[in-house]
């Protein structure tokens, strides 16, 4: 299995500068899952948007990968401090069992596309994103409105969704994907090539063997396959409401009443000339003893039902969406879960996590939070279950807002744990005063070990032998070091204060 190695962000979005100018920006995954916890402001999401941004360019063209790098393109996700003739890029290290192949996209290089990248198409076919705003695009709806989940499709869902049959385009060539997305894609620009009448070029000839083709087989296959995708995750994401989360709630998309429309009469002789974009809507049913068979339908789920329970709704069809991924167990695959669970109660917060953690033999995960407690308990929950002879281990980093050394410019601030001085700044950027002085206090012993002689290091002591000399007493050490080698101690004066 394929496994990312390490991650690097070149000016783009939070991330200032380049991997040797910050050693931030290259974030060393080592091939491990990741646990991150990122303050607000700290930059944690640049990393989530990074790896989505650079799986979907194999989904985009050349031309809609660039945008992101351009900085004269209002869409751009450069960092705004870097210089317009400054590199910006996101790197991925890939390793594999027969080694490691770096793959980058930025203003100046492309090594992703759609139609020549095997090694990026299967990432992503085998890959998920899932953050709290696609879980709120559950239920963000108003009471008057039926939930209608085609658009969260349309953005989260059919990228990541292979039906496994190719399309016919207008010239009858049969399409080199077969990811939802291209259907779809294929299915909104194709009126456009459709053959046009003779005496109206304004519109289609719906006589045509094209247009035939399109309205009566491609936009009803498309829909057929997306109902089977739909009825197939129908049962699993009940299963997940009723075993994983101890729900009484069943889910329902109404699939027979989805349905895809193009070109619809307005009048006996003229037509819109329009594609009507399906919808999927959600139903729930209420299984509780106490109710009526008439009573159990929920029509309006949002109107009814608490924000927890409406996400643990949308995780379970997003899980049941995972199991459906076809898995290659040559590629990496990647879960990787930004602030998923913000509107779950901690129980809910519990089963979510030990869902997630059973997935570690199928996917490498990188989950990235803000919430510190939420951190807390999934790093103990991860040492508690992994041992150290498991495949699989965790990397646990965190991120604060800091600045580039002498300037004011923004940027993140990953601590190394071995590292004195970066775990004072970490208790700093906490308000942790007193362990991050501390840590100065052991950062300052460190640097003064290393100056001074070995001899002038150490005390002895009648009852307790020879020890290493304390902070105190190493100032002191120090001041007469640097007396006897001639050596100016002004500037350390304050050193003890």
């Amino acid at each position: 299995m394929q496994k990312i190695q390490s991650i690097t962000l070149r000016n783009f979005k939070f991330f200032y500068g380049t991997e040797t100018e910050q050693e931030q920006n290259k974030i060393e995954l080592n091939q491990n899952n990741l646990l991150l916890y990122g303050e607000n402001g700290s930059g944690k999401s640049s990393i989530y948007w990074a790896l989505y941004t650079f799986l979907q360019s194999c989904l985009k063209t050349d031309k809609q990968i660039t945008k992101y790098f351009n900085p004269t393109d209002p869409q751009n996700l450069r960092n705004r401090f870097a210089d317009d003739a400054d590199d910006s890029a996101i790197v991925l290290e890939i390793v594999s069992p027969t080694g490691t192949i770096t793959k980058e996209i930025s203003n100046k290089k492309l090594e992703t596309n759609k139609t020549t990248d095997t090694t990026v198409n299967k990432i992503i076919a085998g890959s998920d994103f899932i953050n709290y705003k696609y879980l709120s695009k559950l239920y963000d709806f108003r009471n008057s409105e039926e939930i209608d989940l085609f658009p969260m499709f349309e953005q989260e869902v059919l990228m990541f969704l292979d039906f496994e049959e190719s399309y016919t385009d207008n010239s009858g060539n049969l399409s080199s994907s077969t990811l939802a997305s291209d259907w779809w894609q294929f299915i909104c620009e194709a009126p456009s090539t459709l053959p046009k009448n003779r005496t109206n070029i304004n519109t289609q000839n719906q006589g045509s063997e094209e247009y035939k083709k399109y309205t009566e087989v491609t936009i009803p296959k498309f829909i057929r396959l997306l109902k089977s995708f739909l009825k197939s995750i129908t049962s699993k994401a009940n299963k997940y409401l009723k075993d994983e989360f101890n729900e009484i709630f069943e889910v329902d998309f109404d699939v027979n009443s989805i349905k895809c429309e193009y070109n619809k009469k307005l009048s006996t002789r003229t037509r819109d000339g329009k594609v009507h974009f399906p919808k999927i809507p959600l139903k729930i049913k209420f299984n509780h003893d106490r109710l009526t068979d008439d009573k159990q339908g929920i029509g309006k789920p949002h109107t009814f039902l608490n924000e927890a329970r409406l996400t643990a709704i949308a995780l379970a069809i997003r899980l049941a969406m995972l199991d459906e991924r076809l898995y290659d167990v040559n590629s990496a695959s990647l879960l990787v879960l930004d602030d998923l669970l913000l509107s779950l109660d901690m129980s809910h917060r519990d089963k979510v996590l030990d869902i997630i953690l059973k997935k570690v033999d199928e996917y490498q995960i990188l989950i990235l939070t803000h919430d510190r407690a939420f951190y807390n308990l999934c790093k103990r929950r991860i040492e508690h279950r992994v041992k150290p002879t498991d495949t699989y281990q965790w990397e646990f980093k965190e991120m604060y807002q800091s600045t580039v050394k002498d300037s004011d410019i923004p940027c993140p601030f990953m601590p190394k744990n071995e590292n004195y001085l970066d775990l004072a700044k970490k208790y700093l950027y906490e308000f942790d005063y007193p362990a991050c002085a501390n840590y100065l206090r052991n950062e300052s012993e460190r640097i003064l070990r290393d100056i001074l002689p070995l001899n002038k290091t150490i005390g002895s002591d009648l009852d307790k032998g020879s020890q290493k000399l304390l902070l105190n007493a190493l100032i002191n050490k120090f001041e007469e070091y640097c007396t006897s080698i001639s050596f100016d101690f002004t500037p350390f004066e304050k050193l003890k204060e």
